[in-house]
């Protein structure tokens, strides 16, 4: 457990930064108004669907280093080249999209396109990284490219240059491409590559296309309501409700942080004992969002109409309904892991992503024509909640631990798991004190 609380308490460093980040992306293109900020979220989450669609075979590498302590590295080869001849493909559309569709957001498509080809290369080496518990290696990744855009847009202040809409998502393909080459080195310091050999994808295709399938859905799930009031109320109305959807799900930066560091052992230990270890970090994580949730709602109070500006203070109400569900959602999402890493059966992921995206999608085409934004918060939180349940109803039925103890955590156990954590935080952050003096 010492190893899974300092990596966790690393993880949960950087998942603090990459929050701030995070907040600094959303101020800038706040600042352009509700228009553009609904256009940046509609055009960067449908690159981010396109991620998830190849993110399996990154789950796939990450479950071949947990479960046999290697990986075939000719799959990785052939799925870095499937990603430049796949994602060239996906320019081409998005340019042709572009040049068809004249109104935004669809006419600026082409500008995320541009990093088409290099977008399935971050999370398939970060499924490297993953599996074999380097969460240095995959943090830094993962950091890189929000870096990359916050500095290139300061640089541009400071020189006094127009930033637009267009020049922000310039500078995310930009840090994408950068990002991915700088992955790429990172790998070619420890491996080589073999050549490609699509034999090598056969053993792990089943599993990395359901993987896929059910993180389509999962991410579908997530920002069906943002699409739909786009569909519904347009852009500057989407734009106020991505801030609530941006900041309660800022809750599974630190869920996030347990779950990736767990990954691996998760694999390795058996049925049962991995699932009594999986609601141990259930437990810990709840305990952690719910003292997280209402800091949150004291800093959007206080700081979301100085960052974002006057506009955006509609978005509280919608926020203070989507986190009981996003609370819940995250606390819960070591599951997701259990099946796929323990059970190798990540259909069981997808059943309860369908579930919930279903309940989202029909509550959704409901509420939000008669309620607008409270109703696509009411939708999503909904959703949420009744997939947790019947995601630990398929849980307790997989792994024989019982409603009991998932009901009734041990209390002891739980605030010593809490202060460890702490504990380790500390010790990491000390060394930086003492070069600081």
């Amino acid at each position: 457990m010492s190893n899974l609380v300092r990596s966790s308490a690393i993880n949960f460093l950087y998942k603090i930064f990459n929050l701030l980040l995070a907040l600094g992306i959303m101020a800038v293109t706040a600042r352009l108004g509700t228009y553009n900020r609904g256009e940046y979220s509609i055009l960067i989450t449908s690159a981010q669907i396109y991620i998830t669609i190849f993110a399996g075979f990154g789950a796939a590498a990450a479950y071949q280093i947990s479960r046999e302590g290697n990986f075939n590295r000719k799959y990785i080869s052939t799925c870095l080249f499937l990603s430049g001849i796949i994602g060239s493909i996906v320019t081409f559309l998005t340019i042709s999209i572009s040049y068809f569709f004249k109104s935004p957001p669809l006419v600026n498509l082409w500008i995320v396109g541009l990093s088409a080809p290099f977008l399935m290369i971050i999370p398939l080496l970060s499924g490297v990284y993953l599996g074999s518990g380097n969460m240095f290696r995959m943090n830094f990744i993962n950091s890189f490219s929000s870096s990359f855009v916050l500095i290139t847009i300061f640089l541009l202040y400071v020189f006094r240059v127009n930033v637009t809409i267009e020049i922000i998502l310039f500078c995310w393909a930009l840090s994408q491409v950068i990002s991915a080459v700088l992955s790429i080195y990172i790998y070619l310091k420890e491996h080589k590559f073999d050549g490609w050999d699509f034999k090598s994808l056969i053993p792990y295709r089943v599993y990395a296309i359901e993987i896929g399938i059910t993180n389509i859905v999962s991410l579908l799930n997530y920002k069906i309501d943002l699409f739909l009031v786009q569909s519904f109320l347009g852009l500057s109305q989407a734009g106020v409700y991505s801030i609530s959807i941006s900041i309660a799900e800022m809750l599974w930066f630190i869920s996030s942080s347990v779950t990736a560091a767990a990954y691996s052992r998760i694999g390795r230990d058996n049925k049962v004992d991995s699932g009594l270890f999986v609601i141990r970090l259930v437990h810990l994580n709840f305990l952690c969002l719910l003292l997280a949730a209402p800091m949150i709602i004291i800093g959007f109070v206080y700081t979301v109409p100085f960052l974002f500006g006057k506009a955006y203070e509609e978005s509280l109400i919608p926020l203070l309904i989507l986190l009981p569900g996003v609370l819940l959602f995250g606390a819960a999402s070591t599951l997701s892991t259990y099946f796929t890493n323990q059970l190798g059966q990540p259909n069981l992921s997808r059943r309860v992503a369908t579930f919930s995206f279903a309940t989202n999608l029909i509550l959704s085409l409901i509420l939000i024509p008669n309620f607008q934004l409270i109703g696509a918060a009411f939708a999503s939180s909904f959703a949420y909640i009744i997939a947790i349940i019947y995601g630990l109803f398929l849980f307790t039925k997989n792994s024989h631990v019982s409603w009991g103890i998932i009901l009734h955590p041990d209390m002891a156990m739980l605030l010593q798991d809490v202060n460890k954590i702490a504990i380790s935080i500390k010790n990491i952050l000390r060394p930086t004190k003492r070069t600081l003096r």
